[in-house]
């Protein structure tokens, strides 16, 4: 995965730079590279996967938000583009967190982490390195004797035992992360950095919700030894915020086209993913960012290249909503909660397209759209629609895992259109080298083919698909 370290920079600067509607080229090879920088930051690591209720989810919606400022869309939300939705779900890792070793500002989970039974406390002071920090009666041992009073102090601790100390089984109680921060707490240590000297020896456990010892100072563990001097620690400025509370905020971010129009479309993509892995990963052996290149950052890219396209189009007999959807990953949320939302009542909403996985169009050029039987339109208008080059299947049921599954429950109907499966899917190695960009954008000329289409057609008539469908709209 290739690491972009400016990423949180660069979208805090657009947050706060006055952006102008811009007009775009719609140029074949200028839209491309406009959906490969989509991706790109979407998809890059400092976005820590995407997760809902996440830092990582934040810098997502805002620069998805400045997209929809350049392209002089309108909110969606009266005056605001975001949506939020609560949520139940485990620890995480707030906004806040953050540590900085002698005047350099480390990046989560590139460089450190905070370990699940830190306490939530802003410290800062000098480091005192302790070695191992293993105090133990049998055999006598303290890693504390030589190093001075660490009253007030940072201390600094390497995790890898070494291997003829660790087969010591009267040491092991000792060498445990919890008991050797204990010991630090006891000398009247603030707080407590791990590092290991053996990278070979592993790492601890990057989930927050793996512990349920929490303790009285921040600890954090820093990956990357570069930062790290243990003859000269100099000091350190640290702040840990893990929520514990079982609840989560997560967020829709809508941009919207008024043409005055009867009826509205919403083109829709969720933006979130999976985060380290902690949850729902296919390689959960793999605890790293899960850039969800394809999955769905191609989405995403997919419907902000769809709003430039429409907002200088000739297609104004519908309204546009353009979303990109949290929560998708963990059950929908973000979907359910806007189809039930009054926003959605006021809409008067005609049909929806979703895109999901849009990234990976193979060579034979085979698309997948799912709900095609939420509507007798849907039949008609893929039937007429200039295909350029696509292979079609077409799937009835409007039931599924993703963003057009609350909108068919709502008797709207919508469709998901999608490039397959892979084996990267759920997996650290989805990354944007991985990304067709140039069968993505036939993806979205063919998207637009059929918005065109529709365009004279009125309302659609909502049709379901199945037994099934029958059931989850009443």
């Amino acid at each position: 995965m290739k690491k972009i370290t400016s990423v949180l920079l660069l979208v805090l600067s657009m947050m706060f730079t006055s952006v102008h509607a811009q007009n775009f080229t719609t140029a074949d090879d200028a839209a491309s590279k406009r959906i490969a920088a989509d991706i790109r930051m979407l998809a890059s690591d400092s976005l820590i996967g995407r997760e809902t209720g996440t830092p990582g989810e934040w810098m997502a919606r805002k620069y998805i938000e400045s997209e929809f400022r350049k392209m002089g869309i309108a909110p969606l939300f009266d005056t605001s583009y975001f949506q939020t939705f609560t949520f139940k779900d485990k620890a995480f890792v707030d906004l806040g967190t953050k540590l900085e070793i002698n005047g350099h500002n480390l990046l989560l989970y590139n460089d450190y982490y905070p370990l699940g039974f830190s306490a939530n406390m802003a410290v800062s002071g000098d480091i005192v390195y302790a070695g191992n920090g293993i105090v133990c009666d049998e055999p006598a041992i303290n890693d504390y004797k030589n190093c001075g009073d660490v009253t007030g102090k940072i201390v600094l601790l390497d995790l890898a035992i070494p291997s003829a100390l660790s087969k010591n089984k009267m040491v092991w109680d000792s060498s445990q992360k919890v008991v050797r921060v204990e010991r630090a707490i006891q000398r009247g240590a603030k707080a407590v950095i791990f590092f290991s000297s053996d990278t070979s020896y592993g790492n601890p456990m990057k989930d927050p919700s793996f512990y349920n010892t929490f303790l009285s100072v921040p600890v954090v563990y820093v990956q990357n030894a570069k930062w790290i001097d243990t003859k000269a620690p100099g000091s350190a400025s640290m702040k840990v915020v893990i929520n514990r509370s079982g609840q989560r905020n997560g967020h829709n971010v809508g941009g919207y086209i008024n043409n005055n129009a009867p009826t509205t479309v919403v083109i829709g993509a969720h933006y979130d993913h999976l985060g380290m892995g902690f949850f729902d990963s296919r390689d959960p052996e793999v605890i790293e960012v899960h850039n969800g290149a394809d999955d769905n950052a191609s989405g995403v890219a997919g419907v902000l290249e769809l709003a430039r396209m429409l907002k200088s189009s000739e297609y104004k007999n519908n309204n546009y909503i353009f979303l990109a959807f949290s929560g998708e990953e963990k059950g929908l949320f973000g979907s359910a909660f806007f189809v039930k939302s009054n926003d959605a009542a006021k809409a008067k909403l005609n049909y929806m397209i979703d895109l999901d996985m849009i990234g990976r169009l193979d060579a034979a050029k085979n698309i997948k759209i799912y709900g095609t039987g939420t509507s007798p339109s849907w039949h008609t208008v893929i039937a007429k629609t200039e295909r350029l080059g696509l292979k079609i299947k077409k799937i009835s049921t409007g039931i599924g895992g993703s963003d057009h599954t609350p909108f068919n429950q709502r008797g709207v109907p919508a469709i998901f259109i999608h490039t397959g499966l892979h084996p990267d899917y759920h997996k650290a190695v989805d990354d944007t080298e991985k990304i067709n960009f140039e069968g993505e954008y036939l993806v979205v000329k063919y998207t637009m083919n059929l918005i065109q289409a529709l365009n004279d057609t009125g309302k659609l008539e909502f049709k379901s698909a199945g037994i099934l469908d029958k059931l989850l709209t009443k």
